[in-house]
Formats: structure tokens, sequence, C-alpha cells
């Protein structure tokens, strides 16, 4: 499962997880979500295994 902080902003924010997606791409939302991640080794570890 991805961390909570990436779920919360895809869930509670989707119209900018979709502008971004719109604007940058899939990798670019998929960067956001990992620096929300980024002082979560465990939840690091998910994203660096996709």
């Amino acid at each position: 499962m991805p961390c909570t902080h990436c779920l919360n902003f895809v869930e509670n924010w989707p119209e900018q997880a979709a502008s971004v997606q719109a604007i940058h791409g899939p990798i670019a939302l998929l960067e956001v979500l990992e620096e929300l991640c980024s002082n979560c080794p465990r939840d690091r570890e998910w994203f660096l295994s996709k």
C-alpha cells in the first residue's frame, strides 16, 4: 500500500493531483508523492520498489 500521506494527497486534493499529472505527467505526480513520503523509510522503500 502507498503511504498515508500519498493516499491523503490523492484523496483530499484530487484536483491538484490531477492537475499535476495533466501538466507534468504521471512521473511528476509520483515525484510529488515521493517527496511527501521522503521522511518515511518504509514508504520510501515502497516507492523504490515500484
